[in-house]
């Protein structure tokens, strides 16, 4: 994986550089990319930057046509020209359509799927203003942009560009060579796995932080737009005890991003918690007509597996294929009927040690459905109730009482009170306070 999508070849060594990486991935045997050009004059003839940037790719690779060019034989979706400047999102949106979904027919108009793997491309030159929606190109695609500049005396080398306006790449503080802790003790999730906007939201539950990142990672999922390289769906689990953190952090992060009130309950149309029992079931939750965005919160995920364990169940398998596509469905003697869903599926599996999980990915449902799945644990976490969002936050517990509150009643109240405080289901403050109030009929 690397860190960074953009760079700057500043001076010959740079262009070396430069030059050396994309023979590197011109030379691999399974998947070389086709290179796109930004820069020049548009002619029959080819550009300089392309003739010396072709003779110098074909001298280090011996590759006699190195797949290059700087324009593609298309228009674009709305029938103008393929531009090759990204000072307007117009341009940008341009750009992805072609790269990702290829060239279009100029008798038919239609859109072929794409005919090459375009995975690099390279921007001779620009002034600022020329790269300004840059950061549009990278959310929509998953290029590799090398900046040809002018030259610059002050600069030299190939210099990986941080601050892209528009789009947010891994920051530098996220260590993606650290070693794994040795030993076979499950460990919190290091804070360098996590960044952006999720560890914020991730942080703000209060909850162990194992869970609360996957939780808004797989909850954020159902807000991105899906590319042609990102699909932006996600099955994650949160395995571990009762009393673990488990519902409180599945519902204090859907409360937070729209998804669900403060009890849990749905309140968002991209969000779903009833249980499929089946293939079929799954296909009435989801009928379509669109592939519509939706992520499936099970509470207590074993009632789900269990039906998907089943032998003559096809829900893992339907599963499976909603994991990489929009459309799944099945037909029998009853007829035919579709599910269309960008499906995203979180869950609790309550399991108090290792020997529980065979139980619950059976053979049944380990191949396949478990590889796709995320699993996040408290590992080993210290962690106790607290209000959501500290101090700041209010959390309001009712206690219904028939009758009068007389004397009797009130010391039951105040006995429900301090039981919640010593079994840590209730934490209370010194600024917390007492009302007792009549309700409403």
């Amino acid at each position: 994986m690397k860190r960074h999508r953009v760079y700057e070849a500043n001076g010959d060594r740079g262009w070396d550089q430069m030059t050396d990486e994309v023979t590197d991935r011109l030379l691999d045997p399974y998947s070389p990319p086709h290179l796109f050009i930004i820069g020049g004059e548009e002619s029959e003839e080819s550009p300089e930057e392309l003739v010396a940037l072709s003779d110098t790719l074909k001298k280090k690779s011996r590759i006699e046509n190195p797949p290059c060019f700087t324009f593609p034989p298309t228009k674009a979706l709305d029938g103008g020209d393929v531009s090759f400047c990204l000072a307007t999102a117009e341009n940008a949106l341009r750009l992805s359509d072609f790269i990702n979904k290829g060239e279009q027919d100029e008798t038919t108009g239609e859109w072929d799927p794409k005919p090459r793997s375009i995975d690099i491309v390279i921007v001779f030159y620009p002034a600022d203003e020329q790269k300004k929606f840059l950061g549009l190109l990278l959310e929509r695609t998953d290029v590799t942009v090398y900046i040809v500049p002018f030259l610059d005396p002050k600069k030299s080398g190939l210099v990986p560009v941080t601050e892209i306006e528009g789009y947010e790449g891994i920051p530098a503080d996220v260590d993606l060579e650290a070693p794994q802790v040795e030993g076979q003790v499950l460990r919190p999730i290091p804070e360098d796995a996590m960044y952006g906007i999720a560890k914020v939201i991730a942080k703000m539950l209060r909850v162990p932080i194992g869970f609360a990142y996957l939780v808004v990672v797989v909850m954020l999922s159902v807000r991105v737009k899906s590319s042609a390289s990102i699909r932006a769906a996600l099955y994650g689990a949160l395995v571990g005890d009762v009393g673990e953190g488990k519902t409180l952090a599945m519902v204090r992060a859907g409360q937070l991003l729209g998804l669900t009130d403060g009890d849990g309950n749905v309140t968002s149309h991209l969000c779903k918690k009833t249980t499929p029992v089946s293939d079929r079931g799954l296909t009435k939750l989801f009928p379509g007509p669109e592939a519509k965005p939706c992520v499936l919160l099970q509470d207590e995920m074993r009632s789900m597996m269990s039906k998907a364990s089943i032998d003559t169940s096809t829900l893992a398998s339907q599963q499976c294929g909603l994991w990489s596509q929009d459309q799944a469905g099945v037909i029998d003697k009853k007829g035919e009927e579709v599910c269309r869903v960008r499906l995203s599926i979180l869950g609790n599996l309550k399991i108090e040690n290792p020997s529980e999980f065979p139980k619950v990915f059976t053979h049944s449902t380990s191949h396949g459905l478990y590889d796709r799945f995320l699993l996040a644990v408290r590992g080993g976490e210290k962690w106790r109730w607290e209000a959501m969002g500290g101090a700041g936050g209010t959390i309001v517990n009712h206690f219904h009482v028939q009758g009068m509150i007389s004397a009797d009643n009130l010391k039951r109240v105040v006995r429900k009170i301090n039981e919640g405080v010593k079994d840590r289901s209730l934490h209370l403050k010194s600024s917390d306070s007492f009302r007792v109030t009549r309700r409403s009929q």
